[in-house]
């Protein structure tokens, strides 16, 4: 019974962050803690893990050819310098 309450549970807060444009987890967090009885930290560590397979899967693709361009060496100055400013916690903008 519980298995079947958590997934009319996610499919309306799926529908519902999707219809209000806000992050499900501001909706399934509460909802987990409130109405199944979950603790606070387990159900933002649920809300996060349910966020690895679609972020990680659009990540994906990606992945071959940046190993492919960083065995080549081939990124520009521009990467190299906005890479930098990640990196270091440079204040203000990137000069190119």
């Amino acid at each position: 019974m519980q298995s079947v309450l958590v997934l009319v549970l996610g499919l309306v807060v799926g529908a519902l962050s999707g219809v209000i444009g806000i992050g499900g987890g501001v909706l399934i967090v509460p909802a987990l803690v409130y109405l199944l009885g979950v603790s606070q930290h387990r159900a933002q560590g649920t809300s996060l893990a349910a966020l690895l397979a679609p972020v990680g899967s659009l990540g994906l693709p990606a992945v071959p050819q940046s190993w492919e361009c960083r065995r080549a060496n081939c990124h520009s100055d521009r990467d190299r310098v906005s890479h930098r400013g990640l990196v270091r916690g440079r204040p203000g903008p990137a000069h190119l």
